[in-house]
């Protein structure tokens, strides 16, 4: 966790790609699009589209912090978030009366698992930056060849 917000700054998260990808490229029939669904092993078909030519148009990138999960679904055309789906908000009904109390308690409760969630994305996409932009991509784009060529 590298940006501010309601988590502890330096707080680990994961972040990963999994049960889909949508790729997108010219081929000798004209564009082609693929799509993969389902939970990823090596991610063969992915590897051997990108080998291909074919780019990424659109993913499903889950954030995971502690016990709670965040599900984004990408879209690098215009790169926006077609969807964002955050950790549901439990309350403890023991210590609440009044049910305004407890709607207005979800309220904000919902308000910090979302403001947390775009706090994870924003610190993976500042790491992102760092690393695109920085003296390391040579690096790095030889570790993403290599991993592609591997299998």
């Amino acid at each position: 966790m590298n940006q501010a917000g309601p988590a502890q700054e330096g707080a680990p998260f994961s972040a990963y790609l999994n049960d889909r990808l949508v790729l997108f490229g010219e081929g000798d029939g004209g564009v082609q699009k693929v799509s993969v669904v389902g939970s990823q092993d090596h991610f063969s078909e992915v590897r051997t589209a990108l080998k291909n030519g074919k780019q990424i148009t659109e993913a499903s990138l889950y954030l995971e912090k502690e016990e709670h999960q965040w599900k984004i679904t990408l879209r690098a055309l215009m790169f926006h978030f077609a969807s964002f789906k955050s950790p549901s908000v439990k309350l403890e009904k023991d210590n609440i009366t009044d049910k305004a109390d407890e709607r207005e308690a979800a309220f904000y409760e919902r308000m910090h698992v979302l403001e947390e969630g775009l706090q994870l994305f924003d610190s993976l996409y500042a790491t992102f930056l760092e690393i695109r932009l920085g003296k390391a991509w040579a690096d790095e784009k030889k570790n993403i060849r290599r991993c592609l060529e591997s299998g």
